[in-house]
C-alpha cells in the first residue's frame, strides 16, 4: 500500500541544501497524517501566487520540502536529481530508495554523484528499478536542470503509462514548437497533455525550457490526482454537508478501487462506497480551488480530498468547485498551464541551462537557415531566428555548440549578432552547430554575385547582399579581398547600405568587391493599401499633395515605430509613414504616427522579450499581449515609472497606437 509520513507542521529531514526530498524520517506512525498545519507553508510562497495551493498540498503530502530557512524558492529551476527524487516519492518508493543507498549506479559520473549528492544514490537506484530512469553508461549529470520534455518522460514512466506513450508516438500535438520535440518523445508529451498534467501555454509546449520548483508542485499534484489515494488516511469524495458550529463535515466517499480499475464511469453505487462524517481540526489546512480558505467556504457538491489524522479528524481539506481531471465524471482537463499567464517575469531571469538526456537516443538532425532576430547568452543560451519560410522560432544553444564560417574558419557563439544570416544544425531540439553564409540558396564555391548591400559588418568582415531574384546571401569577405567603391580602393567599412555591388567569389569567400552608390529617396504619406498576399509585395500611400504612390517592397524590408522593430504585417491602413526607397523598392518603413486608443485593464505581467518589454493586459474582453515602445511613458500621479515598476494586478489605462503601447497611466 502506498503511504506517506508527515510531521505536525513542517516536513522532517529537510535538507540544508534545499533539495526537494527529505533526507530522513521521524515522528508519526505509518498511515497517519499530522495535524496542525500553518496557513503559510513557505515564507516565500507569495513569489509564485499561482502555485501557492499546489505547494501547500504537496508539502502536506510530503512530496516536496523547502530550505532550512523556511523558503521554497518556487521560481528556481529544478535539477535532474531532484526531479527523479520527487518522482520516486510520488510512487511511494522512498523507503526502497533508502535501502538502495549502497547500490551501484550504471552512470559514468557515479563518483561525482556519491561525492556531491550522497543522499541521491538510493533514489536513482529505485528510479532505475521502477523504470523511471533507463540504465546508461553515459553521465547522469545530476546538477543539470530538468527540461519540460525530460520531465514529461519521467512522470509518464512514474505513472506507469509508458505503453500509452509508445502508442501515441505518431500523434499530432498541435503545438507551434512541436518541431522541437524528437519523434521518439512525442508520445510522452501526448500523455501529459491528454491527462492535463503538462499542457503548455500560448500554444507552445517549450520542451527545452527548465521546470521551476513551483511548476513541479503543480505537476506532482496533477499526477497524484490521477493515481490511487496515497494511504488509507486519504479520502476522496463529494461534500454532502458542512457544520461550522460543530466543526464537522460529511462526505460521500468514492470507491478507492476505482482509480485502480478501468476508470469507466459506472453506476453511482459502484463509484461511491459509502459516507463518513469527520471532525475538522481547528488548525486544519483548507484549500478551495488551490487557494487558502476556511471551513465556512466549503459547500455541498464540492469534490474533495481529505487527509485524516487519527480516526475521524480532518487535518488537510483540498476542495474543488468543479471537475478534477482523472476523477469520476471528469470529461475535461484542467486549463492551468505551467507557464501561467498570470505569473510576473517567471521565465525572464531563470537559468535555463539544459541537461543532456541520459536515454535520448535520437541522433536525427535538421538544418534551418534564416536571419537571427536575437541571441541570449547571459542567463540561458537561446537564439531566435526568422527562417527562410518566414516563420520566427526560438532554439536552445548546446553548451558545446560549434560555430564556423563558410570558409571553414572557426568562430564563436558570442560573435553572433541580430541580423546575421546563418544555418543552424539542430539535434534533439538543441543547436549544435552554427554556420555563417550557407543558406537555402547556397553560395557556390566560385561564382559572381550581383545585388544590393543590405548591411556591412566590418567587425565580422562580412556583407549581407540581396540579389536580383530577391534572395539574401551572407558573404564572408577574404582578408585579402580587393574592395573598390566608385572606382577607388577602399576598406570594407567604406561600403554603404544600398550600394549596388558585384562580388567575385573564390573558395566560398569574397575576393573581389566592386561597389557603386545609387540614388535613394524618401516618400511620406498615409498608408492606403498593403498587398502582402502575392509574390510581389507592395505598399500604397497617399502623399501630402494628394497623389497616390505604389511601391514594391524589398523581401527584407524593415519596419520601425518609435524605436520598436515591427514586421511589415504590423503596418495598417491609416498609418502615417516615411518610406526609404532605393532602386525603386522600399527598403525601410518608419511609422511616424498612427491612430491611438485608450484601454482600461489590469496588469497580468510584464516580461522582457528579445530586448523589448511586453505587457499582458487583462480586460473585460480577455487577456492580450502588447509590445511597448522603448521610451514608453509610464506615470503614477506625478511619478515616472519603468516597465519593471508595474505590479501584477495594478489597474491601468493603456494608450495603444495600433497594438503598441506608448503610454501607461497607473490608477490609484
Amino acid at each position: 500500500m502506498r503511504t506517506r509520513i508527515l510531521a505536525a507542521v513542517a516536513l522532517v529531514g529537510v535538507l540544508a541544501a534545499g533539495a526537494l526530498v527529505p533526507s530522513g524520517r521521524a515522528g508519526a506512525s505509518r498511515d497517519v497524517w499530522g495535524p496542525g498545519w500553518l496557513k503559510k507553508m513557505f515564507l516565500d510562497e507569495d513569489e509564485a501566487p499561482w502555485a501557492v495551493g499546489y505547494m501547500a498540498k504537496m508539502k502536506a503530502k510530503g512530496l516536496i520540502s523547502g530550505y532550512s530557512d523556511g523558503r521554497y524558492k518556487p521560481n528556481a529551476s529544478v535539477s535532474r536529481v531532484d526531479l527523479i527524487a520527487a518522482a520516486v516519492k510520488l510512487i511511494d518508493a522512498d523507503d526502497e530508495a533508502e535501502s538502495r543507498s549502497g547500490s551501484s549506479l550504471p552512470f559514468a559520473d557515479e563518483a561525482f554523484i556519491r561525492s556531491s549528492y550522497s543522499w541521491a544514490a538510493g533514489y536513482l537506484s529505485a528510479a532505475l528499478n521502477h523504470g523511471i530512469l533507463r540504465s546508461s553508461s553515459d553521465r547522469f549529470q545530476p546538477d543539470k536542470l530538468a527540461t519540460r520534455l525530460w520531465t514529461a518522460e519521467v512522470f509518464t514512466r512514474a505513472m506507469g503509462l509508458e505503453s500509452a506513450a509508445l502508442a501515441k508516438m505518431s500523434a499530432t500535438l498541435g503545438y507551434r514548437d512541436e518541431y522541437l520535440i524528437p519523434a521518439n518523445k512525442v508520445g510522452y508529451v501526448a500523455v501529459m497533455r491528454d491527462k492535463g498534467i503538462m499542457t503548455g501555454s500560448d500554444n507552445n509546449f517549450r520542451p527545452n525550457y527548465s521546470v521551476t520548483r513551483g511548476e513541479l508542485a503543480v505537476i506532482l499534484d496533477r499526477c497524484d490526482e490521477w493515481m490511487a489515494p496515497r494511504a488509507s488516511s486519504e479520502l476522496r469524495g463529494v461534500i454532502s454537508s458542512v457544520d461550522t458550529d460543530k466543526q464537522k463535515m460529511s462526505i460521500r466517499l468514492y470507491d478507492r478501487e476505482w482509480w485502480s480499475g478501468n476508470r469507466k464511469d459506472a453506476d453511482e453505487d459502484e463509484v461511491f462506497s459509502g459516507s463518513t462524517t469527520l471532525n475538522v481540526s481547528p488548525l486544519a489546512l483548507i484549500l478551495v480551488d488551490d487557494k487558502y480558505a476556511a471551513l465556512g467556504n466549503l459547500r455541498s457538491g464540492y469534490r474533495v480530498v481529505v487527509l485524516k489524522s487519527g480516526d475521524d479528524e480532518a487535518s488537510v481539506i483540498d476542495a474543488s468547485t468543479g471537475d478534477i481531471a482523472g476523477w469520476p465524471g471528469s470529461t475535461e482537463i484542467d486549463d492551468y498551464t505551467e507557464e501561467n499567464d498570470d505569473r510576473e517575469d517567471v521565465d525572464e531571469d531563470e537559468d535555463e541551462d539544459v541537461g543532456e538526456d541520459v536515454d535520448d537516443d535520437s541522433n536525427a538532425s535538421q538544418l534551418v537557415a534564416g536571419t537571427v532576430k536575437s541571441i541570449q547568452l547571459k542567463n540561458y543560451r537561446e537564439i531566435t531566428m526568422r527562417d527562410n519560410d518566414g516563420r520566427t522560432r526560438t532554439y536552445r544553444i548546446a553548451d558545446d555548440c560549434r560555430v564556423r564560417l563558410t570558409s571553414g574558419r572557426e568562430s564563436w557563439v558570442e560573435d553572433i549578432r541580430a541580423g546575421d544570416r546563418v544555418t543552424l544544425e539542430i539535434v534533439s531540439g538543441e543547436v549544435v552547430k552554427v554556420t555563417f553564409g550557407i543558406l537555402a540558396e547556397a553560395i557556390s564555391e566560385d561564382e559572381v554575385i550581383t545585388g544590393t548591400i543590405l548591411s556591412v559588418r566590418s567587425d565580422r568582415y562580412s556583407l549581407i547582399v540581396e540579389t536580383g531574384d530577391g534572395s539574401t546571401k551572407a558573404i564572408i569577405v577574404s582578408e585579402n579581398a580587393s574592395i573598390k567603391r566608385n572606382g577607388e580602393s577602399v576598406s570594407l567599412n567604406s561600403l554603404r547600405e544600398d550600394d549596388e555591388v558585384e562580388i567575385g567569389m573564390q573558395d566560398w569567400e569574397a575576393v573581389r568587391i566592386e561597389a557603386g552608390s545609387v540614388s535613394s529617396s524618401d516618400y511620406t504619406g498615409e498608408v492606403t493599401r498593403l498587398s502582402l498576399d502575392t509574390s510581389t509585395r507592395k505598399i500604397t500611400i497617399k502623399t501630402s499633395n494628394g497623389s497616390s504612390k505604389t511601391l514594391e517592397l524589398y523581401t527584407t524590408v524593415s519596419v520601425e515605430f518609435e524605436g520598436l522593430p515591427l514586421e511589415i504585417e504590423d503596418v495598417v491602413v491609416g498609418d502615417q509613414v516615411s518610406l526609404r526607397v532605393s532602386s525603386s523598392k522600399v527598403r525601410k518603413v518608419t511609422i511616424k504616427q498612427r491612430t491611438t486608443s485608450d484601454v482600461l485593464g489590469q496588469v497580468a505581467s510584464v516580461v522582457l522579450d528579445d530586448g523589448y518589454y511586453r505587457l499582458r493586459l487583462k480586460t473585460s474582453a480577455g487577456t492580450t499581449t502588447y509590445s511597448m515602445i522603448p521610451n514608453v511613458i509610464i506615470k503614477e500621479g506625478s511619478k515616472s515609472l519603468t516597465p519593471r515598476d508595474l505590479k501584477q494586478g495594478a489597474s491601468v489605462v493603456v494608450r495603444l497606437a495600433g497594438d503598441v503601447v506608448t503610454k501607461v497611466t497607473v490608477l490609484d
